[in-house]
């Protein structure tokens, strides 16, 4: 039951500070205005930190290791991607 409670917690926690961030923050949007969103980066970026997270808690077996090279290989397209993409999700080239 313990369980359920903190989940409950975090579940009202989380929408409280979303409202709180959308009705107070509407100016910081502006200065994306007319930019395409790079759903592509995003889905790379996401896969990357997922399976990264995920390898390093099985990374004591050895399919470990090839979860955090698939990782880093996904980390290496999507810096790729970044780095043609007009509006990127990370500017990634300085």
């Amino acid at each position: 039951m313990a369980g359920r409670g903190i989940f409950l917690l975090n579940a009202a926690l989380g929408i409280i500070i979303s409202i709180v961030v959308f009705s107070k923050l509407k100016g910081e949007w502006a200065g994306a205005k007319g930019e395409k969103f790079d759903l592509a980066g995003s889905v790379l970026y996401s896969l990357a930190m997922i399976i990264l997270v995920y390898a390093f808690s099985v990374l004591p077996k050895f399919w470990g290791l090839g979860l955090v090279a698939a990782s880093l290989a996904f980390f290496f397209i999507f810096y790729s991607w970044e780095l043609r993409q007009e509006f990127p999700v990370l500017k990634v080239d300085y």
